[in-house]
């Protein structure tokens, strides 16, 4: 007992040292038996807002084969162990790491009843008193008492990646709520999950990762994604589902107008397949929802940076520029780039590590010739470089034209934090917040033994030098920051997050019947938006050109690119056909056709006119 007593004062005081960073990137997370092990207790908090704007605190899950005459889902709480419950929440949020108020609030609200003991210390007490209403309007209250459980086995794997950018508490917080309140949401994921892994192992190309090979989308039903641990999805046409948070299809119906709704739970798992999926998804919500789109990535605790901004393509017209991240510009990164430069350029005389070279230098050499400069002028970062390839956040192109809106809260972190910054920097839609800002996670995440002990181990001679941590410790750092791009250039996510454009106050009826006022509260917004199509239906190489079939609304000129030069611009005229040149030199070569759709629309304070790209399309250029 002594020496329980004696790690866990060590492991308390290093969690407040890392809590004190604010940074939940930079984190530490504790031994066995420790990880992989929670605490909890046998209910769900969440919070709504009255009709004064006041908080209230909700149960709204209670675990299977709990019972009791009155303490059941819908009451609310009003005090915890003998204190006002938001006073409780308060004094938990002191001792997370948190980097703007809405989120230490929020994520002192999901430590109320869940605690991963991989990132936080166990419960002080064994049991919980509890003051609650147990009828709505009723002044009586009543008083619980409920002791804290524990489980094991519930804990995070993440993928080693410098383009990983995941907030494990948070990740490990959704892993559990499945597993205690959504028990059928788990078991379909893990079939699935358990499907991709056995069709993975018949495939070379697919072992690299579980997720790499996804159920054929003819396998798929129509409102069912191949990936459900990572999508969830319906539109006004759709049928009732019963999956936990399913949306009911009537919320998303508003008069004549067909509105669609895609939750994106995480951006872990492989990047292409999550792309595909999405893509899938977008083309079915084309057609049945051509009104508007609801995206949904609250809770959303990241994970692959490349996933999260190659999707937003998809979703405009617009070119679409990866984050800038940068290195912090201290000696010992100085030194760490100049020596991987300097192993780089002489790779025959340093054979020995060539594999490690190989391994290590491709995350560093966009950075190579920056140290130098930034020394030079003092920058306390080095120059800003995109972990997303720009081609590849721009190798398909739009695939849905109808408005889009991006719901977010405060648990949205990570590469969550990065998609929501990319949408809003390049003007696809109204972000709608419950709470006033994302998580405030703009990095990319290393964990210490497995990438930056293993990846640098004698390569580069760090003082002093790096060593693996002991008895199962991890502990994970912020290597890069990342910086926002067009009207908010050179801003930082970290700590900020994201600014929503609409507020929104979550009701009791959002909590209770899965977004009951939210999503037509977002239907609205997306219904004053005007709405566009742009449809290639053939397009066949005929002699020196290529001619397109094609359907278009709400668009005034259309202008053909063969390979970015402008080939033609033409009026739409809804249903056409377009007989587009193609260039003299390199016309064997021609890859790429791209028609661009334009409006006329007058600037905000002006009365004239001017032509808006609206929609596009990208397509390959028809061979001989």
């Amino acid at each position: 007992l002594g020496q329980i007593s004696s790690d866990l004062a060590f492991h308390s005081e290093l969690l407040q040292a890392f809590a004190e960073l604010r940074d939940v990137h930079t984190s530490y997370r504790l031994p066995p038996p420790y990880s992989k092990t929670i605490a909890f207790l046998p209910f769900f908090l969440q919070i709504y807002f009255d009709r004064k704007h006041h908080r209230r605190f909700l149960v709204t899950n209670v675990l299977p084969g709990f019972t009791h005459p009155s303490f059941q889902a819908g009451v609310e709480v009003t005090q915890w162990n003998g204190m006002p419950v938001r006073r409780a929440v308060d004094l938990l949020a002191e001792h997370i790491p948190g980097g703007n108020p809405a989120a230490k609030f929020l994520r002192g609200m999901m430590r109320m009843t869940v605690r991963s003991l991989a990132s936080t210390l166990p419960p002080d007490e064994e049991v919980v008193f509890i003051r609650y209403l147990a009828r709505e309007g009723s002044a009586e209250e009543h008083i619980i008492q409920l002791p804290w459980f524990a489980g094991s086995g519930m804990g995070t794997d993440l993928r080693e990646s410098i383009s990983n950018s995941v907030c494990e508490p948070l990740k490990d917080f959704a892993i559990v709520r499945k597993v205690l309140w959504c028990p059928d949401e788990w078991k379909q994921e893990q079939t699935l999950y358990a499907q991709r892994t056995r069709s993975a192992q018949r495939t070379p190309y697919a072992q690299q990762s579980p997720y790499a090979q996804q159920t054929p989308s003819k396998q798929v039903a129509p409102l069912t994604s191949a990936l459900p641990d990572v999508f969830q999805f319906q539109h006004s046409g759709g049928a009732p589902d019963q999956l936990h948070g399913a949306i009911e299809p009537s919320l998303l119906a508003r008069a004549d107008k067909r509105f669609g709704y895609v939750k994106i739970k995480t951006f872990e798992g492989d990047a292409d397949s999550i792309f595909d999926e999405f893509k899938r998804i977008l083309q079915l919500m084309q057609s049945a929802a051509p009104d508007g789109l609801i995206l949904d990535v609250r809770s959303n605790a990241g994970g692959d940076i490349n996933a999260a901004e190659r999707l937003l393509q998809l979703l405009t017209p617009a070119a679409i520029t990866p984050a800038q991240f940068h290195f912090a510009n201290t000696p010992a990164m100085q030194d760490v780039i100049a020596r991987l430069q300097e192993l780089d350029s002489d790779r025959l005389g340093h054979l020995k590590l060539l594999e490690q070279i190989n391994e290590v230098a491709p995350y560093f050499r966009q950075w190579f010739s920056d140290t130098l400069e930034t020394v030079a002028s003092g920058s306390l970062t080095t120059s800003g470089r995109p972990l997303t390839d720009p081609e590849t956040a721009n190798d398909t192109g739009q695939v849905y034209y109808g408005p889009v809106a991006l719901v977010i809260d405060a648990a949205s972190y990570s590469a969550t934090d990065t998609f929501a910054a990319g949408f809003q920097d390049h003007r696809i839609g109204e972000i709608i917040g419950v709470d006033d800002n994302t998580g405030g996670g703009g990095a990319s995440r290393w964990s210490h033994t497995q990438e930056l002990v293993e990846r640098l181990k004698g390569v580069v001679n760090v003082q002093p030098p790096l060593q693996p941590l002991p008895a199962g410790v991890s502990m994970a750092f912020a290597l890069q920051r990342s910086a926002r791009v067009g009207p908010n250039a050179g801003d930082p996510v970290e700590d900020i997050g994201v600014k929503c454009s609409i507020p929104y106050r979550i009701t009791k009826a959002d909590l209770l019947d899965f977004g009951w006022d939210l999503i037509p509260f977002a239907c609205r917004v997306l219904a004053k938006k005007s709405t566009y199509r742009l449809e290639v239906i053939q397009h066949t190489r005929k002699g020196r050109a290529i001619q397109v079939s094609m359907k278009s609304s709400h668009i005034d000129c259309l202008v053909c690119f063969i390979d970015g030069h402008p080939e033609l611009t033409a009026r739409a005229r809804g249903r056409q056909s377009l007989r587009i040149p193609l260039p003299e030199s390199g016309r064997s070569a021609a890859r790429e056709l791209r028609i661009n759709g334009y409006a006329l629309h007058a600037p905000r304070g002006s009365r004239r006119k001017e032509l808006t790209l609206v929609a596009s399309a990208k397509l390959k250029v028809p061979r001989r």
